[in-house]
């Protein structure tokens, strides 16, 4: 009786502290011994465990009729039996490996359960499983080369593949995967490749390969090393992705970008043909304006020099003779006017050459030449401007300088001719009956042009600076404020407005930028 004890004690003493789920059972079935590990692992103390039998513990098996039918098989065919089950314990899921055998003990025979918990390696081979399943099933190319082989053999490759170049995963195991490339081996890229496995270092390129059938597609490679525990290169794993429809799609876009650059440049040539023909039209119109105020400023020192030409001519004719003192005040006469009328004439070629680039414009200077050339007419129409500038400044800014005072020209003549359309006859006119003013505005130039003229319904300035809208009907072009506003808005980089001024006539305003 004491052998029999000693021999389960001394059993008790190996098993005890062993980290393995260890169950003793006498052929009833009836618990003689669990280990520490099994108790903490189940929840249930050791002397508890000895008062239950072997069809009690469902960590064996679930089902009480299988764990009777195991232990049966055991006594009677004295066999190994090994097992996996997977079973809730304390909320937690494991999987515990069993191996059950019989064991003599002082000649009687007890039934011996071994469990190892494996929940962590099936974790791990589910993981594994699970990568494996990843990478075969991807829609992507994957190989696997062999470093340590000579010429980097392919080891494996995933079905997508075989799908993408029509090899079957045999043909392309064994072979270095240059083969895909055939004899298209002079590209650029294939280059960063080479440098890449020679530094052993990762790497994207796309390159031209070619599936079993000869047929072109375009291959997005990434390549990547994988290293020993030594840091010595063992494999590089490449991802193919078929690019061939993007490949396609971005030389399509490509073709597509030159054909809009073509069609942009043809319009953009036909725009500036059209700007230019709208100047031109603008200019013409503007020629004879200017040939309207020569002709009125021409008139007065033509009859001068008439009535002088006539005077001497009669004296002539009749055999009077003539002062000398009277001749040479006549031709002083003569030579003044003939020098005013040469003076306008310069100021309107002047006026009407193009300027050949952008200069500082003296804004008082250019607003007071307009004047000059106008003055002569206006004044003949009773039409009278005043002209201030509110700050002791230098009015500067950038421009072409016949552009802007075609500009104000061209605000001025309007605003002459809506005030004609109100009164009428020139003594109704109030003096003065136009207003400028230039002054400072956030570091800008502001200018006012204002007239006591008839002003603008609300739909005229929606559309007052339209192309070809005019309010001349046949008389207008319906070119020269659309002209100003490109010259004042593109050239000077300013702007250009209009309102109704609190007289009830037109308020025009130029914000160009100061020149410091």
């Amino acid at each position: 009786m004491n052998k029999k004890f000693d021999e389960i004690n001394f059993y008790k003493n190996i098993f005890s502290n062993v980290d393995i789920f260890t169950i003793l059972a006498d052929v009833n079935g009836r618990v003689v011994f669990v280990n520490d590990y099994t108790s903490k692992r189940v929840g249930i103390s050791c002397d508890e465990f000895e008062t239950m039998t072997i069809w009690d513990i469902n960590i064996i098996k679930k089902d009480l009729n299988q764990i009777k039918e195991l232990f049966n098989t055991i006594i009677q065919n004295k066999e190994v039996i090994k097992f996996e089950n997977r079973q809730q314990i304390n909320g937690e899921l494991i999987c515990i490996k069993w191996s059950c055998n019989i064991l003599n003990l002082n000649s009687e025979q007890f039934v011996l359960f071994h469990g190892i918990d494996i929940t962590k390696e099936i974790a791990k081979e589910n993981e594994l499983e699970l990568y494996k399943k990843a990478i075969e099933f991807s829609s992507c190319g994957i190989t696997i080369a062999d470093c340590k082989q000579e010429d980097m053999p392919l080891i494996y490759v995933n079905s997508a593949f075989s799908k993408i170049t029509g090899y079957e995963k045999e043909e392309g195991i064994g072979k270095n995967c240059r083969y895909l490339q055939q004899n298209d081996r002079k590209q650029e890229e294939l280059q960063f490749i080479r440098d890449a496995i020679k530094h052993q270092q990762e790497c994207r390129a796309k390159i031209r390969n070619y599936r079993k059938d000869g047929t072109l597609f375009w291959n997005m490679l990434d390549i990547a090393p994988i290293f020993d525990v030594d840091g010595n290169l063992e494999y590089y794993v490449g991802v193919q992705t078929d690019i061939t429809k993007e490949k396609m799609l971005e030389e399509q876009l490509k073709e597509l970008n030159i054909n809009l650059k073509s069609q942009v440049d043809i319009e953009v040539k036909k725009r500036l043909e059209q700007e230019r023909l709208i100047f031109q039209q603008s200019k013409l119109a503007l020629m004879g304006e200017m040939l309207s105020l020569i002709t009125h400023q021409w008139k007065q020192p033509l009859n001068i020099i008439n009535l002088i030409a006539e005077y001497i001519n009669l004296e002539l004719n009749y055999g009077e003779s003539i002062d000398s003192e009277y001749l040479v005040k006549s031709m002083n006469d003569i030579n003044k006017n003939i020098l005013f009328l040469t003076n306008t004439i310069d100021d309107f070629r002047q006026f009407l050459k193009p300027d050949k680039e952008k200069i500082k414009i003296d804004v008082e200077k250019s607003i007071n030449d307009v004047i000059s050339l106008l003055y002569i007419q206006f004044k003949s129409l009773n039409v009278h401007i005043d002209f201030k500038i509110e700050e002791n400044v230098k009015y500067e800014t950038i421009g072409y300088n016949n552009e802007f005072k075609h500009v104000i020209l061209n605000l001025i003549n309007n605003a002459k001719e809506s005030i004609l359309e109100k009164y009428g006859s020139n003594t109704k006119i109030p003096t003065p009956s136009i207003f400028i003013r230039v002054y400072l505005v956030d570091k800008k130039i502001g200018i006012d042009i204002e007239d006591l003229g008839t002003g603008f319904r609300d739909d005229v300035l929606n559309n007052l600076f339209q192309q070809h809208f005019t309010t001349k009907g046949q008389n207008g072009t319906g070119l020269g404020l659309f002209i100003s506003k490109m010259i004042i808005e593109e050239s000077m980089n300013g702007s250009i407005s209009a309102t109704n001024s609190k007289n009830g006539g037109a308020l025009f305003n130029i914000l160009v930028p100061l020149v410091s």
